[in-house]
């Protein structure tokens, strides 16, 4: 797990939430995007072999735009959105971050 990365996501959530109310809408869409991508990213990372090739310790491309993994090598794509639902925040001790990652994300819809 990169703590670089960790780091990261921990203070883009604090920002997030210490200024969420006074963010601007199109603002707050962009920080959720972008705190969205870090998450995935940080999953991504943790996929240690590629179901379709079976090449070890794979390196993935990330579509923003489809919100998907694609492996270099053989193609393989992972939907973003499986892998973050499938991650085990537990396991690393993350479970804040899918907490605070729902709760925010909750907050940015209602207001929508």
């Amino acid at each position: 797990m990169n703590i670089y990365k960790l780091e990261q996501i921990e203070n883009k959530i604090k920002y997030i939430n210490d200024n969420f109310e006074s963010t601007p809408f199109n603002k707050r869409e962009k920080l959720m995007d972008e705190l969205e991508t870090m998450l995935f990213k940080l999953v991504v990372d943790e996929v240690n072999v590629c179901k379709q090739c079976g090449l070890k310790q794979p390196k993935f491309n990330y579509f923003k735009s489809k919100k998907m993994f694609v492996h270099n090598k053989c193609g393989y794509i992972i939907p973003a959105n499986q892998l973050l639902n499938n991650f085990d925040f537990e396991k690393w001790n993350l479970e804040d971050f899918s907490k605070t990652f729902s709760k925010i994300q909750d907050w940015h819809w209602l207001i929508f």
